[in-house]
Order: C-alpha cells, then structure tokens, then sequence
C-alpha cells in the first residue's frame, strides 16, 4: 500500500524510519524537494543506501521540505517509471499512497497511479492547486487514500490528511514507517496480518482459528472474497480482495 511522507524544513528524519519504510515497502522510493527554484524529483528502485545517500547530501546543508515516498507495487510493473513521486507538469508534482480502483488496469505495466496522473491530473484546469473544491473532489476520488502535492513554489498540500499520522513534526501516510509493522487483508472468515513483505509468503489458507490463518501468494481469486466483484489487478487476485473493501475495512 506504499507510505508517503511530508517532512517540512528544519524537521529531520532519523536514517533508521526511512530504511523501515524501505524494508516495509520494498518496490522502490522516491523523494521531491525544491533545488534552485525547480522541484528536483530523486528514484532509488535497488539499494537503501544509495537512497539514504542521496538524500543526505540534498538535504544536509539547508534541510529543506521533502515529500518521500517508498512502494508497495499493487498495479504495473516494479521499476524506476512507477516509482513515486511524479511531474504533473513543470510546476506541480505528487505522491500517493492508496490504490485507486478506476485507473488499476490489469496487465498494464502502467500502475494506478500513473494512470491517474495522466487521465486525470494533467486535465485539470489551471488554478487547482489550493482551490477547495478540487481538493474535495480528489478527496471523493482517491477515497480513504492521501495524495501529497508539492508546488515549484514550495507549497505543499495533502489531501485526506487527517487519515495520515504526525509525528515529532512529520506527517505519515500510514504506520509502516515502524519497525514492527504488518498488512492487513480480509477473507471469508478473519481478518488475516501479513508481514511487512507480503511476497514472503508460502503457507496455505484453512478454515481454521484465526491463529493459525495464512494466506498462500500462490493462490489467485477471481472475486473479492468480501463482496463478490470482479478482482482487476494482480495484487486483488492474490489476496483474494477488492481495492474498495480493503480501503474500506482495513485502512
């Protein structure tokens, strides 16, 4: 489900939450600041410490505002192209953590996200960014996920932040930026807890007590286990659970 991070200027990020974020969204990481007027975008898809690396020396002399995002990858393919953050255009740029059902399209290599940008945000009229009603209707869009913009200017705008969490001065999208964290995905019977890689796993599902329920990434569903429509992505066919019920239920 990814992690977004806004950390505003003069705040810093200890090396230690950012490699838990790394290793409990291990798809790739990205981060966006303004450098010389313009938004500077860095992607990292392999190595924590060349991420690590990069963002100390961006961010070591005036500790500027950062937006950071590390992925989980529910649609497209892993690689540097859908790693967060995005250009919308030159003055605009953003990061996502959620999955948005409309642009998860099955067997593109294209994720959600990025679909998203290109149907969606660069067709918006000029001024948006701030402008309140836009926000509530991205608000509606991405449902219980969080968008965070950044402006060529600085500004930076989050949009469902009261469904993120603030910590010593930085805002979280979710709790995987913690050492012990896990994903939570339902089925038929429980709530099952997945450890912080999800694609670690190799047990079987039982109707069994919910001690000992586990979920096979084997496995393939044609149907939301929940409410019974069609599953779209990879990721939904592998947990046996629709975008909608898993925002709904479990976030």
């Amino acid at each position: 489900m990814c992690i977004a991070i806004h950390k505003p200027a003069g705040v810093s990020l200890a090396r230690k939450t950012l490699r838990n974020c790394w290793e409990n969204n291990p798809d790739g990481a990205g981060f966006m600041l303004i450098k010389e007027h313009k938004i500077l975008i860095v992607k990292e898809l392999y190595s924590f410490r060349k991420f690590w690396k990069r963002y100390q020396r961006e961010v070591s002399k005036k500790n500027p505002t950062v937006v950071l995002h590390f992925r989980i990858a529910t649609s497209g393919k892993i690689d540097l192209g859908n790693c967060h953050p995005f250009m919308i255009d030159k003055e605009h740029a953003f990061c996502h953590n959620g999955i948005i059902p409309a642009m998860a399209k099955k067997k593109s290599e294209l994720s959600d996200t990025s679909w998203f940008k290109t149907k969606i945000l660069r067709n918006l009229p000029k001024g948006w960014f701030g402008n309140s009603a836009i926000t509530q209707l991205l608000e509606k869009y991405v449902n219980t996920g969080k968008l965070v913009f950044m402006k060529d200017s600085g500004e930076v705008l989050i949009v469902n932040r009261h469904l993120g969490i603030e910590e010593e001065g930085v805002w979280y999208s979710n709790t995987s930026y913690q050492k012990n964290y896990g994903y939570y995905f339902p089925t038929n019977y429980f709530p099952v807890k997945y450890p912080p890689n999800p694609y670690q796993l190799n047990t079987t599902v039982h109707n069994t007590p919910r001690s000992s329920l586990t979920i096979k990434r084997s496995q393939d569903f044609d149907t939301c286990l929940v409410c019974g429509n069609a599953l779209v992505s990879k990721s939904e066919e592998t947990f046996g659970v629709c975008a909608d019920c898993f925002q709904d239920d479990y976030t």
